[in-house]
């Protein structure tokens, strides 16, 4: 979807997507194991046909939304006969299904007259969205939105399609820089804007991003409409969760040429150090040290092996299909003809 980033935490998901979200993790040094992209938070039980089978080069942190059941219970009020009943009582039994969507296109310049707010491009955008999330056929429980203008008219163009559902603002999901960018970036910035902003868009992920309360009987799906940063946050914050360290580029983040890039600025969570060539393709290393003569040589090969182009990639899972014993007849449902699930990564 052109100008919006549409995530779904849901509750099949694809292997080979989640191997490739993963991997790009990884190589940046440290280790992570990820629930992201089709992944449900909270009910894991009883999924026959897509087993998650992570990289194992961290320990899973059951308790990592402080919401595992065992954390849940006073033990010193409770004796040994009564904790597997508290324990089932307190466990999810639900999945929380939760849309991540960036806002519209949006006037940049400040002298505009409509400064901040959607372009006519914007709108068009979030009503694609809209239109989109309607054709999944799913009962939506609820819409968030960042109180910023240019997500708040996102949200609104969405909730015509849903006009049953609750929306509410949170300023919480405002847009921000949440940490020092790894490697800096050439846009410098006071460090108190990541002093003051970062606190916010975590205490965000916390209030948003976690298993279904014990409460919660059946699965539910949630939209969530702020900011690139802010998704991107969430997305490199679920994944140290797992323990290690990682640092990520996905979600609307452009591996290669990032200078002159004003509405993307790249602020990945520094816990690993960047690994420059982590695709073995940085300028550097495609240069023959034996054909350098001088400095001005050196800075011409360099610029002429540097990446002057994006890739922007599509992963696609395949919609919902026919169970049988092999794989070759399991063919797309009714339901599943339209792809229903898609997440961006630029590379």
């Amino acid at each position: 979807m052109p100008g919006s980033a549409l995530c779904s935490v849901s509750g099949r998901r694809c292997l080979v997507i989640d191997m490739f979200l993963r991997r790009a993790v990884i190589v940046v040094g440290g280790s992570a194991a990820a629930l992201f992209a089709s992944v449900a938070v909270g009910k894991r039980d009883n999924d026959p046909v897509l087993p998650w089978t992570p990289i194992p080069t961290g320990s899973w942190n059951s308790n990592w939304d402080c919401r595992e059941p065992m954390s849940l219970i006073n033990l010193c009020e409770l004796n040994e006969h009564e904790l597997e009943s508290q324990l089932q009582k307190y466990k999810a039994k639900a999945a929380r299904h939760i849309f991540l969507i960036r806002h519209g296109k949006y006037h940049r310049h400040a002298n505009s007259k409509n400064y901040r707010s959607l372009t006519t491009r914007g709108r068009e955008q979030a009503d694609l969205t809209g239109k989109r999330l309607k054709l999944l056929d799913l009962k939506y429980n609820s819409i968030v939105h960042s109180s910023l203008p240019r997500a708040t008219e996102t949200a609104e163009i969405i909730k015509q399609y849903f006009p049953d559902v609750k929306i509410t603002s949170s300023r919480v999901l405002e847009e921000g820089h949440p940490i020092q960018p790894v490697p800096a970036s050439p846009k410098w910035r006071p460090e108190f804007k990541y002093f003051e902003k970062g606190p916010a868009i975590e205490a965000a992920f916390r209030e948003c991003i976690h298993r279904a309360d014990p409460e919660q009987t059946k699965d539910s799906y949630e939209i969530i409409v702020c900011h690139a940063n802010v998704i991107r946050y969430f997305v490199c914050r679920a994944v140290i969760t797992v323990g290690g360290s990682a640092a990520a580029l996905f979600a609307s983040v452009a591996v290669g040429k990032r200078d002159n890039d004003p509405d993307l600025p790249w602020t990945p969570i520094p816990t690993g150090s960047w690994n420059s060539n982590w695709d073995c393709r940085e300028p550097a290393s495609l240069i023959d040290p034996s054909k350098q003569k001088d400095l001005n040589e050196w800075e011409s090969l360099l610029q002429k092996h540097t990446a002057k182009a994006d890739r922007h990639i599509f992963l696609i899972r395949h919609g919902q299909y026919n169970k049988a014993d092999h794989d070759h007849d399991r063919t797309l449902t009714e339901k599943g003809l339209p792809v229903f699930q898609v997440t961006t990564v630029s590379l």
